[in-house]
């Protein structure tokens, strides 16, 4: 059994008021169940997470220039909604030069502050400055191996000079952004494992994020031209979080998204069975009412997905990696209910409802 799979596990059992009735084996009778009828009814009680430790891992490579002033003139599509839901965040910045101690995975300072809180004077204006981190790094971006030390703090000055920003009991979010491969010999799987061990309580969110070339081929405009980030790509996969093309010429939507994310309205969905993908349904019940979800391939396809809807309308996509459902284009409170029903590989349906995204 793979980590994945046990922490999964442990997740359901740990948070999930599993009810038995109907499913005869489980509740002791030991006849076998019918299996065209529902074989269980899953629920979950998760709050909106409002702590979060946000570390931003910046390509500092000569030919960033472009993209640096892309993400801090929009930055404030991340920072509101940090702002709007009252986020106890912790944020830092670091770069993927590793070639020396002083730059691997050490926090940038701006105004004496290694990273910035909501009680830091102009919090905002501070941010972009620190996301503004020059072209002077070294060419061999090792984006995986500075988020390591920077999380990790294997060294003495690592500890001193990054002191404070980590919290146990705050989710973590990493997002990285680079127009190149990673080329640490760090692994993926390394960087991944190390980052999903790291809380004490697996309710707790740790997401890898990625703003890089798309792979296979990457990607170009008239400002970027980019590779694909392969092992960037691979470690959001394992990690879990929110990939996009660096070449996107509106960074507002993705902004938007991982501020969502990082304010903690969660986006990912656990399932207790294994389901046919096609079959899996999703229903939003907020305040405003009901909105229901159409299975895409991406977030570019919600819009389409959606037009002509009778009602409300969002986006899921189905992780058979994880057994989960992402709900992408919802942005509503974090107090409504996400209803999730499919039927099972192997026959009959089971719903599961959890607090909304």
């Amino acid at each position: 059994m793979n980590r994945l799979t046990f922490a999964t596990l442990l997740l359901l059992g740990a948070c999930q008021d599993y009810t038995i009735a109907g499913d005869p084996i489980l509740a002791g009778q030991g006849d076998v169940p019918d299996l065209a009828a529902p074989v269980g009814h899953d629920v979950v009680r998760l709050a909106r997470s409002t702590r979060s430790d946000i570390l931003w891992v910046l390509d500092n490579s000569g030919s960033m220039s472009e993209e640096q002033d892309n993400l801090a003139t929009n930055l404030n599509a991340f920072y509101d909604r940090l702002v709007e839901f009252d986020s106890d965040f912790h944020i830092g910045v670091i770069t993927t030069d590793a070639d020396s101690t002083t730059n691997d995975g050490v926090l940038l300072n701006v105004a004496g502050y290694n990273y910035l809180t909501p009680e830091v004077p102009y919090a905002d204006e501070l941010f972009r400055m620190m996301v503004r981190v020059g072209t002077g790094g070294s060419g061999d971006e090792k984006g995986i191996q500075t988020t390591f030390s920077a999380l990790a703090q294997p060294t003495p000055f690592l500890q001193d000079a990054n002191q404070g920003f980590l919290r146990d009991d705050a989710a973590l979010h990493v997002i990285i952004v680079s127009d190149e491969d990673d080329s640490s010999t760090l692994s993926t799987t390394e960087l991944a494992t190390f980052m999903m061990a790291m809380k004490p309580s697996l309710d707790t969110e740790v997401t890898f994020n990625s703003i890089v070339g798309p792979t296979p081929d990457g990607c170009s405009n008239p400002d970027t031209n980019a590779v694909a980030g392969a092992r960037y790509s691979v470690t959001t996969m394992r990690v879990g979080g929110i990939e996009r093309s660096i070449c996107e010429p509106d960074w507002v939507p993705v902004l938007d998204e991982l501020g969502l994310q990082a304010a903690g309205l969660r986006r990912e969905y656990y399932l207790s069975r294994l389901p046919i993908p096609e079959t899996v349904k999703v229903r939003i019940d907020d305040p405003d009412g009901s909105a229901e979800g159409v299975l895409v391939a991406g977030v570019d396809e919600v819009d389409a997905a959606c037009t002509g809807a009778a009602g409300r309308c969002f986006g899921f996509e189905y992780d058979a990696f994880k057994n989960a459902v992402v709900v992408l284009g919802y942005d509503g409170e974090g107090g409504a209910r996400v209803r999730i029903t499919y039927t099972l590989r192997s026959g009959g349906t089971v719903e599961e409802t959890q607090p909304a995204p």
